[in-house]
């Protein structure tokens, strides 16, 4: 069957990674929104600094932010982001909260939905209800951005390959929702083995192609930790795009941060599957590690570098 053309832009990309917003009803500042702000305004110093070529190169760039969903006041800020960036954010990764932005492990312990799309223990597929999806997702939708969602993934469905089950009914939610693609947030703590990458190879590989067959994509998160190493088997299932994390999250050492970049590309990761991740969190264990010049620093180093 011949793969259906898709939407999208030749990358390199740029995502803020991750961004922790605070909950509104707890009535604290917002400081996701002002470092939004101020990570939106170095995206631009870096490209008003560039000469006319790097400038067309800059252009077929794509910035894509994460942002949580747990409620209309997530959505509300998180739209009101976008909308006063449209130059800086070209795509949204969105977290399908309806519980906690904490992940599963609350919900589970009310014995309460959670709500983020996820493949659990025997590969059952759950997500939030459709008027959930919906009421988060078209939004963003209307404001022209691409609009990918978050997966999650039990380590002993893709070690005994029962998550294969849950491919089918993933990507009918993500066509039934128009959405741009999914994103696999898979880490593993466990089992650091080549069988385990292997395993979720497999599992990219076939989840892939179910949205491809659709003109859907499928991004996944690496690092430089757990099995999210294997840049090289990773980028030969197929995949659209490999996000790093952590190895490209800090401020701390740019050289560093520029090594993973440059290993990912010499492992065979495509300029088009190329996506580098930018930190903004504001978490204690994190709030030390990104600084104002590394965005400047790094950003002006990936944007004159197709």
């Amino acid at each position: 069957m011949r793969r259906p053309q898709r939407r999208g832009r030749p990358p390199p990309h740029l995502s803020l990674a991750k961004q922790q917003q605070p909950a509104p009803l707890l009535r604290t500042p917002m400081p996701s929104a002002a470092a939004a702000t101020a990570l939106a305004a170095l995206v631009l110093l870096c490209a008003q600094q560039q000469h006319p070529a790097e400038a067309a190169a800059r252009a077929r760039h794509t910035s894509r932010w994460w942002f949580h969903t747990l409620n209309s006041s997530y959505t509300e800020l998180g739209t009101a982001i976008v909308r006063s960036h449209p130059d800086a954010c070209t795509g949204v990764y969105l977290y399908m909260d309806t519980f906690s932005t904490h992940g599963c492990a609350a919900a589970v312990a009310a014995h309460a939905p959670c709500g983020r799309f996820s493949i659990g223990a025997t590969g059952e597929f759950s997500s939030a209800t459709d008027a959930q999806i919906a009421e988060r997702v078209r939004p963003y939708q209307e404001l022209g951005v691409t609009v990918t969602v978050s997966m999650d993934l039990t380590t002993s469905s893709v070690l005994d390959g029962s998550a294969h089950r849950g491919v089918a009914a993933a990507v009918a939610t993500a066509v039934r929702h128009n959405l741009t693609g999914l994103m696999l947030d898979y880490e593993p703590r466990t089992d650091y083995t080549e069988a385990h990458e292997r395993a979720y190879a497999s599992l990219i590989k076939a989840l892939g192609a179910g949205l491809h067959q659709h003109g859907l994509e499928l991004d996944i998160c690496i690092s430089d930790w757990s099995i999210l190493t294997s840049f090289e088997l990773y980028a030969a299932t197929g995949v659209d795009r490999m996000m790093s994390m952590g190895s490209t999250y800090s401020g701390l050492n740019v050289t560093r941060d520029k090594g993973w970049v440059i290993a990912e590309q010499a492992a065979g990761v495509s300029g088009t599957q190329l996506a580098v991740g930018i930190g903004s969190m504001r978490s204690a264990c994190q709030s030390n590690t990104h600084t104002h010049m590394f965005p400047l620093l790094f950003l002006d180093y990936l944007s004159s570098h197709d």
